[in-house]
């Protein structure tokens, strides 16, 4: 990296104006029964879901047809739909958009999407030292949509956009344009689901990393609901009580009525719980006039998604030699060509696309072109990504809570096996379904989908699911065998006292307990006498086993 972080051409990222700013969140939470109910299959969860949300008074609607997902009429899918489509591989195409005339494919896609409509804006607060503390920013909502899955998750995806003109209220009043210190600042405080910490000892004390608030502006509405994060103190309460962290307010709003863990009443069955900690998965494009200007470590911020600060770098230098190798594809990016100024920042939370653009006034490449690619194809290459990633994360979860539930002394048995099956066949479904190393026959697709997964690590957590699901099965088919064995041992106690009887009767003869009617024989000798010979010959059998056993530790020796 340069060694210089300052050095012309590069601003500091309060002097960087930004010209286009879009904010994609794609958030994965796992489905599950309310309160401490046992597993259940994630299909029927997932259609429990479905019922929540197609619900009279539901504010989600859901969208017939795959393909115009984006589109004003969904059943109308426009050119870029079209455009978006043949960037896959057919079985890619079938996976993320099913089959015409059929509702989601017909079971050929395992997502079922819902949008809603009313959410026309949003008003964020955040921290910006670089400005001397709070400013506030309003974005419109472009894309507000909700994925089920089969596989026992969901995705809430939202998209923000900053309309033209890009005023931000600094804390001392009036307006100013939006800079590139407050697009980090954006990028590391909304993404935030729950407050990681507090800033001070006071109840009163701010969310570190969090925004002082946020404000929903809800379309046809006049009223708006402004949110703050939780206090400390609500937030110990609720992690001790159901052992889960409280979700902030204006989340829980976007997705009701789904709840999560201490909602209190709720009207559905089922509720969302984390699959990963509080800081969402995001993906961000910005337009500014010239990306040369961007410093090294203003470039690191954007990667890690790191708020803006006003040392060079945000970490040592030392772990950052191989930053450009391992998170940047610079395929179109070169400080030296003035042509090629597209520059693609991933990491396994984030992936940034920056570029050059001179306001909506004059054509772009980015604003007209690579936009709707980012919003469209790239996004596709994100929801697979995370899907594959969130689905593995839950398998692994529903395998260890069955070993957990009925693995216990007491408690194996037909309960462990079925669950630990059900999981299995899930696995295998996954594999053959939706697990995907390739979906794209186009470089740069296959390119940033293999980072993607490869800082998702999601080819390991893969092997991992599939060596539990082994060593599971392995576990119960050891069971099982000591279970026919025990049982054998059981049979061969039971066919030793029948052998007992067996010779008593061949030695004293098959009539022995019918009477002699001539010899006016009473039956308790006969009978007496019966026992007696049964235990002899069982006593005998007895000693024989025992020397034989004798030989055998003899021969171990």
């Amino acid at each position: 990296m340069n060694s210089d972080p300052m050095e012309p051409p590069h601003k500091r990222s309060q002097d960087i104006a930004i010209s286009l700013f879009r904010q994609i969140l794609i958030w994965p939470l796992m489905i599950a029964r309310r309160g401490d109910a046992a597993p259940e299959d994630p299909e029927r969860l997932a259609e429990t879901v479905c019922r929540c949300l197609g619900a009279v008074g539901s504010a989600w609607q859901p969208v017939s047809d795959m393909l115009g997902y984006l589109d004003c009429d969904p059943a109308k899918p426009s050119r870029k739909a079209y455009q978006e489509f043949v960037y896959f591989h057919p079985f890619v195409q079938r996976f993320l958009y099913g089959m015409p005339g059929t509702r989601a494919g017909a079971r050929l896609s395992p997502f079922t999407l819902f949008r809603r409509c009313d959410l026309s804006a949003v008003t964020v607060t955040v921290f910006n030292d670089l400005r001397g503390g709070r400013v506030t920013l309003r974005f419109e909502v472009a894309r507000l949509h909700l994925y089920v899955t089969p596989t026992g998750t969901v995705i809430l995806v939202l998209e923000l956009k900053s309309p033209d003109g890009h005023a931000v209220r600094p804390a001392e009043g009036g307006t100013a344009p939006m800079t590139l210190a407050d697009a980090q600042a954006v990028m590391d405080y909304v993404r935030r689901a729950y407050p990681p910490y507090w800033i001070g000892e006071k109840e009163t004390a701010p969310a570190g990393k969090c925004p002082a608030s946020v404000t929903l502006h809800w379309a046809g509405q006049s009223d708006e609901s402004r949110c703050e994060m939780p206090l400390p103190s609500d937030c110990v309460r609720h992690v001790r009580t159901h052992r889960a962290p409280p979700v902030a307010d204006h989340w829980k709003q976007i997705l009701a009525p789904l709840h999560f863990p201490g909602d209190g009443a709720a009207c559905c069955a089922v509720e969302l719980r984390h699959v990963l900690d509080e800081r969402m998965p995001v993906m961000t494009l910005i337009g500014v006039p010239d990306p040369r200007a961007i410093s090294p470590g203003d470039w690191v911020r954007l990667a890690y998604v790191d708020d803006p600060g006003a040392s060079a770098f945000p970490y040592g230098r030392a772990v950052l030699n191989r930053f450009e190798e391992d998170h940047c594809y610079d395929y179109f990016w070169d400080e030296e060509d003035k042509e090629k100024t597209t520059r693609h920042l991933l990491t396994s939370y984030s992936y940034a696309m920056v570029g050059k653009d001179d306001g909506p006034k004059d054509w772009s490449f980015l604003r007209d072109t690579l936009q709707d690619h980012f919003r469209r194809h790239y996004f596709q290459l994100a929801l697979i990504a995370n899907f594959n990633h969130a689905a593995l994360l839950t398998l692994s979860d529903r395998l260890s809570q069955a070993v957990d539930r009925f693995g216990h002394a007491g408690q194996r048995g037909r309960a462990l096996r079925d669950a630990v099956h059900a999981v299995q066949r899930d696995i295998l479904q996954f594999t053959h379904r939706y697990w995907f190393e390739e979906v794209t026959n186009q470089l740069q697709g296959r390119h940033l989908f293999g980072l993607w997964r490869r800082h998702l690590d999601t080819p390991r957590l893969f092997e991992q699911v599939n060596r539990e699901a082994v060593e599971s099965d392995r576990f119960l088919q050891a069971e099982e065998q000591g279970d026919q064995t025990r049982a054998a041992g059981l049979l061969n106690r039971v066919g030793a006292v029948g052998l007992g009887l067996a010779l008593a009767t061949g030695v004293l003869g098959m009539n022995v307990l019918v009477p002699d009617v001539d010899k006016l024989e009473p039956i308790g000798w006969r009978l007496f006498a019966l026992v007696a010979t049964a235990i002899g010959c069982l006593l005998l059998i007895r000693f024989v086993w025992l020397i034989a056993r004798h030989q055998d530790d003899r021969g171990g020796d």
